[in-house]
């Protein structure tokens, strides 16, 4: 327990002895929010585990849930967010507050205890009798028996949708006798094998590496909406709803019966087939005879509310906008059933359960007759900014004061104690059970979040926060959703892909053929190519087959066989690719051998510039900036990309560059896209510098032409230690005394040729190039390996997803999303990216949300227009700005926290990431709606491109969004002007291939010509076993295909081993036409070690031929050892300068496949060569 919670119990106790009793109402007055936490902590501690706490907003819940599992650890504390605005239900969205639901419902329903934090709408949402969701969730327990066949109808019922193979929460898979599922209440999926309807093991599994984890013995399975019902509830629902519909409908027109039928018609599908069921939550009522709130689900809980007066007009504000949407959608015809799945707020005056008001100013509320009334006499206290000078002379002057001091290390509190002894200061280190001793500082491990001072007591709590303005400790967005979906491989085939094989060109994936050649079993890839040709790929040939992936919506042409026109067209690629290699390669043996400077170690002043950064540092900062000091001390010019989430700290990583590269006298040069942006860096670097003799100046077209001038000359003479500005500072008149680092903000906003004019700029200056989503190019060249990557994926602290929701345009979602951003006080961004007629949108704006200041920005306007609009709304003269995608790069309004975008559909991926970072700046929850036009068809690109940017909702995800769009797109020219070049013709994939084999060419041929592919060495293989994976173990496409490039790439006995863990972990025992094609596998990477050049099996005998070089170098007597261990069935015999190892067949009591996995395993041991 936090010692701060235990010395509370000197102010609260008379409110302890109140609660013994029964239907007590105690009003808390003066209780400052940043004593919240504690006062909750002393209530869970002292007088209830079971407590539901109500906020009256997200906003406010969020920050007391973070700060109570800041003083009490997660374990206690629960949060059960909703969407407060009403239209949420209709939409697509994100599943974070779902999944944080679910795990608080199954929690509550195991009877485990703690804070449950939520907010008014939260509070009053109807959900299921707790008898309900307690017989819906499913507990499997290891060696017990359950009907196999159920359980799939009954995990359906559950919500999970059956998928192929499992990675994301609420999803199961079938393979065999083994099921794989993900519920939301999990870090990790189940995998559950069974013999029969016998449960054999249970286990963890990793749901990126589909490799088990850990064993457990029983699974529990909650449900993935909160919507649960059984087919019996579900029939009564139906025929329940379709009487009221039908029976509202009556006096009707037919076309506006038929129009409503189409709706009511869809979702009574997604009743039936249990998807989609939040949307469908409305409809609760009609499922179960009485419903219950969250609170009901407790036992024998405690309510407490913070600042009920506001709770009071949330839901005042909530109940008229929820009579009203309702109201709109009856008139406007779109629905007849008006639902009532929320509870009046005044039902919980009518529990007999205890209650406790918080409330921040002295307050009466006429309708609740409260038992007590208690004084806490609390309020904030002032911040020192890390001027310890301040808070020491303050303690001095106030001498009858106590002074508790909460940090939450031993050292930081050492640091303190050395402070206080120079400053002659009384104080005491007080321990778990020691008192507070008055009138001097106590010093104590706590975690409390922030400070707060008892008045009437004289003690005053002052924590991390107060004293350095750092926070305590980084709080992390609990949730399951780790990364949204993985990006699927860029190269996983499906049935109608186009592929690319590297000798007969491209052609069209009709998928996986087993043949029959012989009785001998095989697997096949099976292509179309032009005409009626087909070519079968025998599967161990995969690697001479690549997905095609070339520009957006790229059509590639279809060869035929047997013609010289693919041929033709390599041949051109290959040329271009050798003249791409070539350049890179001179570019970046140019930059390896000039000498570029070494920058010096770390020096004090760079130690302290650091130290007074007022954030704490993420692990993945930390790292990113050693690698760039470390680049930076080399004799060799840098070239790093930083790739890291909008708002994830690459400024703070380039600052600390800045400021190593001017403590050795070099100059800096930052490079922004955009005017605003570079005013925005201006502004944080001299904030950041403000202790420093550093001159900062800024260079951008808004800068008088006079000003600019002297800057200019400035450069010149050496007397600016940093510019920053747009690509004016890539002018041929600027010029630097002695430029010695260069950093490129969003490179993607650049063309080529202001990135030649940047390479010529200084051949040898260390350059960081920054970008939240690089574009496929940059990413390409980082990935080849031309220039290093860092990547900064944790997000700070108190960042949160950026809720996304993807729908049709609607006017109602739009009032109501600019209304709650309004009444937070908050801004919105409403892109809109048609020039001719933004006004008029402006214009309709204004109509459906009176009150909003709208204006409107696009890059037609003058620059003084822009940047004259752009400071009002920085400085919040405007509620909403309706633009164009100049808002995409990099500006920082942190109080803009909605994105509305109009025609998604038309956006680049990458965009829409760039977008979407715009908002969530803060540490409030942000809101992002894409719409697509009514009734339009999306095509396959765009809503896969708006499902992306669904799913990756979680921070950190930019850098997965460019690798996405590198397959959506391709990479485009590595280095010309032309971002989706050439490749078309050959296919993204191939193009990598050939480019990589041409630098590894060009590295190693000095002068000295080499074919550019590398052929595989000569091994002729005839056998006559099945070897195939039959439909039976794996019947997937994809998962075989992904495990038939596995098998490929087994090149050692461990290799082997791993794969057949893998196999036996994923899809149970392997049957013996898979383990024959393991060890075929593992048989022929032996042999091309070892120089055999074929293998031959017969009725009677297998045959091993060693080449004649392999056969003069091998060392004969160790072969016969390995041979004479092995089995007596084995000879070896020499003809015509050759060895040949001879199995005889007929007096084999075993596989000769497992005998000879076990000859070549020990031949390699031995090293015979």
């Amino acid at each position: 327990m936090d010692r701060v919670i235990r010395f509370l119990d000197h102010v609260l106790s008379d409110v302890k002895e109140n609660l013994q009793a029964k239907r007590q109402r105690i009003l808390l007055n003066n209780v400052t929010d940043t004593a919240v936490p504690s006062i909750a902590g002393y209530l869970y501690h002292y007088v209830n585990d079971n407590i539901l706490l109500i906020c009256p907003n997200l906003y406010q819940a969020q920050k007391v849930y973070d700060k109570l599992v800041q003083v009490m650890g997660s374990q206690d504390v629960h949060f059960f967010p909703m969407d407060e605005f009403i239209s949420a239900e209709m939409l697509a969205s994100s599943n974070e507050f779902r999944i944080e639901r679910i795990n608080t419902i199954a929690n509550i329903i195991r009877n485990k205890k703690g804070i449950i934090v939520t907010h008014t709408i939260g509070a009053i949402r109807k959900l299921p009798p707790k008898e309900v969701l307690l017989s819906s969730v499913l507990t499997i327990k290891e060696n017990e028996v359950y009907d196999f066949e159920e359980l799939i109808p009954r995990f359906i019922s559950l919500g999970y949708t059956r998928t192929t193979l499992v990675e994301n929460p609420g999803e199961f898979t079938v393979r065999g006798g083994i099921i794989d599922i993900y519920p939301l209440t999990n870090q990790h999926p189940y995998r559950i094998e069974f013999f029969g309807d016998e449960v054999e093991s249970v286990r963890f599994f990793d749901e990126k590496t589909q490799r088990t984890i850990s064993k457990t013995d029983e699974v529990y399975i909650t449900p993935v909406y909160e919507l649960v019902y059984t087919e019996e509830v579900k029939q009564k629902a139906i025929q329940q709803l379709t009487d009221v519909f039908n029976e509202k409908c009556k006096n009707l027109k037919p076309q506006i019966i038929e129009k409503l039928k189409e709706a009511f018609d869809k979702d009574i599908r997604s009743i039936e087939s249990y998807q989609e069921l939040s949307r469908l939550h409305k409809y609760i009522t009609y499922f179960y005879d009485r419903d219950a709130t969250i609170f009901d689900l407790m036992d024998d809980g405690l309510l407490v509310f913070v600042d009920y007066q506001n709770i009071y007009n949330s839901y005042q504000n909530f109940n008229s906008e929820y009579q009203e949407f309702y109201t709109d959608l009856l008139l406007e015809q779109k629905s007849v059933i008006v639902p009532e799945h929320y509870r009046k707020l005044d039902s919980f005056q009518d529990y007999p359960h205890n209650q406790v008001f918080l409330q921040e100013f002295v307050a009466y509320h006429k309708d609740i007759k409260f038992t007590a009334i208690v004084d806490f006499n609390s309020r904030k206290i002032e911040q020192y900014y890390g001027v310890l000078g301040d808070f020491l002379a303050e303690v001095k002057r106030n001498f009858d004061k106590t002074y508790c001091v909460c940090l939450p290390t031993n050292s930081q509190i050492e640091a303190l104690i050395e402070e206080l002894r120079n400053a002659n200061i009384k104080h005491a280190l007080i321990g778990d059970k020691d008192e507070v001793i008055p009138k001097v500082v106590n010093l104590m491990i706590s975690n409390l979040p922030e400070g707060f001072e008892l008045i009437n007591q004289k003690i005053k709590f002052v924590t991390n926060f107060e004293l350095y303005k750092k926070v305590t400790k980084v709080i992390k967005y609990r949730s399951t959703l780790k990364e949204g979906k993985r990006i699927k491989d860029i190269d996983e085939l499906k049935v109608g892909d186009y592929v690319v094989h590297n000798v007969h060109g491209i052609g069209q994936y009709l998928g996986i053929k087993t043949l029959v050649t012989d009785g001998v079993h095989k697997d096949y890839l099976q292509i179309a190519y032009k005409g009626e040709d087909k070519l079968y790929v025998p599967v161990e040939n995969i690697n001479l087959i690549q997905k095609y992936v070339g520009s957006e919506g790229a059509r590639p042409k279809i060869n035929k066989l047997g013609s010289t026109e693919w041929l033709k067209t390599k041949q051109r690629v290959q040329k271009r690719v050798k003249d791409i290699a070539q350049k890179l390669i001179q570019l970046y043996a140019l930059r390896e051998q000039t000498p570029g400077y070494a920058f010096s170690p770390d020096t004090d002043e760079q130690r302290e510039f650091e130290a007074k950064f007022e954030y704490v540092e993420t692990p993945d900062q930390l790292q990113a900036i050693q690698e760039v000091k470390a680049d930076m001390e080399e004799p060799v010019p840098m070239d790093r990309l930083l790739c890291g989430d909008v708002g994830y700290g690459k400024t703070e990583v380039a600052m600390r560059a800045a400021f190593k590269a001017v403590m050795d006298n070099k100059q800096v040069a930052y490079l922004a896209p955009t005017t605003i942006l570079a005013q925005q860096h201006y502004e944080n670097f001299v904030k950041r510098f403000k202790d420093y003799p550093v001159n900062i100046a800024l260079l951008n077209r808004f800068v008088p032409k006079k000003k600019q001038d002297e800057i200019i000359a400035k450069l010149k003479k050496g007397q600016i230690d940093i510019v920053i500005g747009t690509h004016r500072l890539l002018s041929n008149d600027v010029s630097f005394y002695d430029l010695g680092l260069l950093i490129i903000d969003e490179e993607q906003r650049f063309g080529v040729e202001h990135k030649e004019r940047l390479k010529e700029l200084k051949v040898n200056v260390d350059v960081l190039t920054l970008s939240a989503t690089p574009i496929p190019r940059t990413l390409q060249m980082s990935l080849i390996g031309v220039r290093s990557l860092s990547l900064l994926e944790t997000p700070p602290e108190n960042r949160y997803p950026v809720q996304t929701y993807v729908l049709e345009e609607n006017d109602t979602v739009i009032k109501e999303a600019i209304e709650r951003e309004l009444a937070r006080n908050g801004q919105v961004f409403y892109l809109y990216n048609r020039i001719e007629d933004i006004e008029q949108k402006v214009d309709k704006l204004k109509q459906l949300v009176p009150d909003a200041r709208i204006t409107y920005v696009h890059g037609k306007m003058s620059k003084e227009q822009l940047e004259d609009t752009m400071y009002a709304f920085l400085n919040n003269e405007y509620d909403v700005l309706v633009c164009t995608t100049i808002i995409e790069t990099g500006i920082d309004i942190a109080n803009a926290n909605t994105l509305i975008v109009s025609d998604a559909d038309r956006l680049g991926l990458a965009q829409l990431y760039q977008l979407r970072g715009r908002v969530g700046r803060s540490d409030r929850i942000a809101y992002a709606y894409l719409m697509y036009p009514k009734r339009k068809a999306l095509s396959e690109v765009a809503s896969k491109r708006l499902q992306a940017i669904k799913d990756f909702t979680e921070f950190g995800a930019g850098f997965k969004i460019a690798k996405q769009d590198l397959a959506i797109r391709g990479s485009g020219d590595l280095l010309g002007a032309q971002q989706y070049g050439f490749i078309d013709s050959v296919g993204y994939e191939l193009y990598n291939q050939l480019l990589r084999e041409a630098i590894k060419e060009l590295k190693e041929a000095d002068g000295e010509q080499q074919p550019l592919e590398t052929k595989e060495k000569e091994f002729d293989m005839k056998v006559l076993v099945d070897a195939y994976i039959p439909d039976e173990y794996i019947a997937d496409e994809s998962l075989k295909i992904e495990i038939y490039k596995k098998i490929k790439n087994i090149s050692s006995e461990q290799d082997l081993l791993d794969l057949e863990n893998e196999l036996t972990d994923r899809f149970s025992t392997i049957p013996e036409p898979v383990e024959n094609l393991l060890n075929l596998a593992f048989i022929k990477s032996c042999c091309l070690d070892l120089g055999i050049i074929k293998m031959l099996e017969t009725k009677t005998y297998v045959e091993y031929e060693f080449s004649e070089e392999a056969s003069q170098k091998i060392n004969g007597e160790q072969l016969f050892i390995c041979v004479n261990e092995t089995s007596r069935n084995i000879t070896l015999k020499y003809l015509h300068n050759q060895i040949y190892i001879v199995i005889e067949k007929p007096r084999l009591k075993e596989n000769y496949l497992r005998l000879s996995r076990e000859l070549f395993a020990k031949i390699i041991h031995s090293r015979i060569m």
